[in-house]
């Protein structure tokens, strides 16, 4: 039955078209002046250069310089403060279904990270930092990366099927979030600094490995006797793809520690909600659908990996695959 639910959900969410992840639109505003800001926007992959949303400042804010595509940089003079004036953006053609960072410098050194979920295109400026709204933000921002980061929650659903018992599974996600923590930490403070491009490409090559310990099934490998151990050590160079999208987002100056801790906290229940989510399901299964274990659906069923193994391993192993080469080719 585990491993019927989770070659389910990697079809779902494996769709080719995500390849790129769901990196998010980021929208940076700074203040450079008591009344002149700049506004500058950088747009994922997965966005065409013909679908380039336009942005319109609050009320009180006039163009010097207008905004005209991703990765220029705008002008605009605001003859009052912006706080709590509305942001709005609009694209051209069709609304991605991807997360907007705005992040917003004062010349105070105060610096606001705000997450805007998918399908939304207003959002309005905050008028000052506490450590409450930075920690709801980036708890936020944890849950979405886990949710929408299609390779990192593949991974988790291929050690799950690994791990196998509730048990083993939670021993393996301890390890996981235990290592992913320390390289997260290290890497946002800038305690280590390694290229993003390489460590998007082991990230998918971390996943290859586990779909070919499937694929092969032995049961006395290293992987399958001590998934902990295994999701400790592949947690560590998660942790430095966790670290690059918080780079590419950006951490407040004055609440670094709280918006650094609960975005580790958000990817942690994140996790623990697929966990939730698959072994719920498995119960409910159980419960409601007896004949599921006549035919042969339980949890450690001989027979149910020869059935399920092949269309996992196409999805879990052909999605990686695709995402190693990709990343591969960016280095060039």
């Amino acid at each position: 039955m585990l491993r019927v639910l989770i070659t389910f959900l990697l079809l779902v969410c494996g769709s080719p078209a995500q390849a790129h992840e769901s990196l998010p639109v980021v929208i940076v505003i700074e203040e450079k002046a008591d009344d002149i800001f700049a506004l500058r926007m950088q747009l994922p992959p997965a966005i065409d250069s013909s679908n380039t949303p336009d942005i319109a400042m609050p009320s009180q804010c006039r163009p010097l310089k207008p905004l005209q595509q991703s990765g220029q940089t705008g002008l605009y003079r605001c003859k009052q403060a912006i706080g709590g004036g509305a942001l709005h953006w609009t694209y051209p053609k069709q609304l991605p279904s991807i997360p907007t960072f705005v992040r917003l410098a004062l010349l105070s050194g105060e610096t606001h990270t705000l997450l805007v979920g998918p399908g939304e295109t207003t959002m309005h400026l905050p008028v000052q930092e506490s450590w409450q709204s930075v920690a709801l933000q980036y708890l936020e921002m944890g849950i979405e990366h886990l949710l929408f980061g299609y390779d990192h929650l593949i991974f988790l659903l291929c050690l799950i099927w690994i791990a196998g018992t509730f048990r083993r599974v939670l021993l393996a996600v301890t390890g996981f979030t235990l290592a992913h923590s320390i390289t997260l930490a290290l890497s946002a403070m800038s305690v280590i600094r390694i290229s993003v491009p390489p460590v998007e490409a082991a990230i998918a090559l971390s996943i290859i490995f586990l779909a070919r310990e499937i694929a092969i099934g032995r049961r006395d490998t290293l992987t399958w006797r001590h998934p902990m151990l295994i999701s400790s050590l592949f947690g560590l160079l998660h942790g430095l793809g966790f670290a690059a999208a918080l780079n590419e987002i950006g951490l407040p100056q004055t609440q670094l520690v709280t918006g650094l801790a609960f975005f580790n906290i958000g990817v942690e229940l994140g996790q623990c909600a697929i966990v939730a989510a698959v072994f719920g399901a498995i119960a409910l299964g159980r419960r409601f659908v007896p004949k599921l274990a006549s035919a042969g659906f339980k949890l450690n069923s001989p027979s149910l990996p020869a059935i399920s193994r092949r269309v996992t391993i196409m999805a879990a192993g052909g999605l990686s695959a695709f995402w190693f080469i990709d990343r591969t080719t960016g280095f060039f």
